[in-house]
Parts: structure tokens; C-alpha cells; sequence
């Protein structure tokens, strides 16, 4: 299981290290939980603390890895070798994570909060962030349920394909038009 971000409150990452609990007594123990990022940048936002402490507590400092700040080249490779993609914040204002997952065929497993929802749509499995128990149910859907992560990776690629730079242009263009021609139209209205 992989998430990549800063460890920061929002992030609710002490929550998927209580779910992962849960989780390692129903998978293999060489399934992993695999945390990229590093400490927030402000430290009332910051949680390594809790997050060291979860680990601590459930007995999981051999089934999860913190990487610290890694390289792109690093960060490929991770998204690469994943079984899953989880991603349990509170609060995300986008959540370009979820589409580096869809970039990399993983079928991910997404807190229903904020924008993930909007972002995700039909490419991830939705989970009350604040509900350990029902974002262990929908992970252990996405990392055995061979139909659901062939669907997820499918609506992935299909969501990815919203979010090109090329789509993206034709937006921007789209409204700069409007924008344009309904400058016109007042202007032209004024004399």
C-alpha cells in the first residue's frame, strides 16, 4: 500500500496506520504500508509524532516504511512496484496524488471528503476518513477484489484522460473567449 504526502494533520494518516492494523492480520506479512513524504512544514500542522507513535503502538515498525524525501526517479519506482494507492485526508484542495495512481494503474482507495471525490469520481473506492473500520473495508476490496482493481484501474485511465494539459488549454482558451466576447458585447453596449 502506498500514500505520498507531507505529514500533516489533514492528511489522517494516524487513521489508515490504525486501518493497516487491522489489515495485517488479513493479508501476508509482507504486505507493506509504504508512507513517502516528510514532516509538515508548520509545526501545528505537523503529525510524525502521532504517526511514529501509531506505528509504535500497533507493533507495525516492520510493516511500515517511511521514506523520508525521496527523488522523482525514487517516487516513480514506488508507484511503479505498489499493489494499491490510499488516500485517507481530511482536507485536500486538489489531490494531484490520486492522479500520479491513475498515471500508474493503481487501483486506490480515497477518503470521501473535500475535492478527492471530485477529483477520483468513479477511478477510487470511497472511505468516511474518519471511520477506520470503513476505510479498511475498502481497501481490502481494492487489494483483493480482482474485478474491483481491474474496474478501478480502468475508471483511472479514464479520469486521467480529464485532467491533460491539452484538455486542460482548450479550457482555459474556451473561457478567454467568453470572457472576450462578453467584454465586447458591454463595450460594444456603452456607446
Amino acid at each position: 500500500m502506498l500514500h505520498v504526502g507531507v505529514f500533516e494533520k489533514r492528511k489522517n494518516l494516524s487513521n489508515l496506520i490504525k486501518a493497516f492494523a487491522t489489515i495485517q492480520q488479513q493479508l501476508p506479512a509482507e504486505f507493506k504500508l509504504v508512507l513517502v513524504g516528510q514532516a509538515g512544514p508548520k509545526q501545528n500542522m505537523d503529525d510524525s509524532r502521532q504517526i511514529e507513535e501509531a506505528i509504535q503502538s500497533y507493533d507495525l515498525e516492520d510493516a511500515v516504511v517511511l521514506t523520508g524525501y525521496i527523488s522523482d526517479d525514487e517516487l516513480a519506482a514506488f508507484y511503479r512496484s505498489a499493489n494499491c494507492y490510499v488516500f485517507p485526508s481530511i482536507y485536500e484542495g486538489f489531490g494531484l496524488p490520486l492522479l500520479e495512481a491513475f498515471a500508474n494503474d493503481l487501483p486506490t482507495a480515497a477518503a470521501n471528503a473535500a475535492a478527492l471525490p471530485e477529483i477520483a469520481q468513479d477511478g477510487a473506492l470511497l472511505f468516511d476518513p474518519t471511520d477506520p473500520e470503513d476505510m479498511t473495508r475498502q481497501i481490502i476490496r481494492v487489494i483483493s477484489d480482482n474485478d474491483v482493481r481491474q474496474r478501478l484501474v480502468e475508471a483511472g485511465r479514464r479520469r486521467l484522460a480529464d485532467f491533460s494539459w491539452e484538455k486542460s488549454a482548450e479550457e482555459i482558451i474556451s473561457i478567454m473567449e467568453v470572457a472576450v466576447a462578453s467584454r465586447m458585447k458591454n463595450h460594444d453596449a456603452s456607446y
